[in-house]
């Protein structure tokens, strides 16, 4: 699955113009933004990338930034990212599909055409508030009271979150 992601987003490199940031297309740049749902998977994806080369490859294309899990960091990747952007024709950030990284969020617009949700952004199983909220709406549900159970709220959520985080990093 991830050597099949690696190759298609090679082979997406050909096509897209800027910065990818795994977003929309503008002419004569290349922007990548790949975001994965937590730090471990994306570490997984770097992982298999690196063994079967397909990290190389595509930093050979484009310069790839990884996002660090300090916002400090964070923060100085993403500059380096749109600069490269900006004056070298193009970069790659692979980052995790968070709505709370606001830095992710204003880049500019050159720095934005294409972008590639990896995985579904569900919130932490361990939040009390989320299992709360799922019991409230099963035990609504066996009542008759709700139409939605807590697992279906659970899968309904994630997928707004996704729309959202897209939408907002596109700039919709």
């Amino acid at each position: 699955m991830f050597i099949d992601l690696g190759n298609s987003i090679l082979e997406t490199l050909n096509y897209i113009p800027g910065g990818v940031i795994i977003l929309s297309k503008l002419p004569n740049l290349t922007i990548i933004i790949l975001l994965a749902p937590s730090y471990s998977f994306l570490g997984t994806i770097i992982s298999v990338w690196t063994k079967h080369s397909l990290f190389i490859k595509m930093n050979n294309i484009k310069n790839v930034y990884v996002e660090s899990n300090r916002p400090a960091a964070t923060k100085k990747i993403l500059d380096n990212f749109e600069f490269d952007v900006e004056n070298k024709g193009g970069a790659i950030f692979l980052g995790i599909s968070s709505l709370e990284n606001k830095d992710l969020l204003q880049l500019s617009d050159q720095s934005r055409n294409c972008l590639i949700l990896v995985g579904v952004p569900y919130r932490p199983w361990t939040d009390f508030r989320l299992r709360l909220k799922m019991d409230l709406l099963n035990v609504m549900a066996h009542e008759g009271l709700s139409k939605v159970t807590g697992n279906q709220w659970y899968q309904q959520d994630a997928s707004r979150r996704a729309n959202l985080l897209a939408g907002k990093i596109i700039g919709i």
